[in-house]
């Protein structure tokens, strides 16, 4: 095997590596964010993170994750309300 031949494998293999990693199906909340979704019903208000709290504003500072969106998904409909229910409260 030549070294052109091993140098195209391993960037095709770094290609589609890359590429997969995107998209996957699933959740998309970690297991600490299903728990704080979770802890109370849909009617009660979610806690408000604030700048003036040190570890809120650490968490406030992180950079954003993309959230799959799948308005069937149970536990994001369950977030919404929480959300709703924390802003007209």
């Amino acid at each position: 095997m030549s070294v052109r031949n091993c140098f195209f494998g391993f960037l095709c293999l770094l290609l589609v590596s890359c590429s997969v990693t995107r998209g996957l199906p699933g959740t998309p909340f970690t297991a600490e964010q299903r728990a704080m979704i979770m802890e109370a019903g849909p009617q009660v208000p979610m806690r408000v993170w604030k700048i003036n709290n040190y570890f809120d504003s650490i968490l406030l500072r992180t950079e954003s994750e993309e959230v799959r969106v799948d308005p069937k998904d149970p536990l994001l409909q369950h977030f919404v309300s929480r959300l709703y229910a924390t802003v007209t409260d």
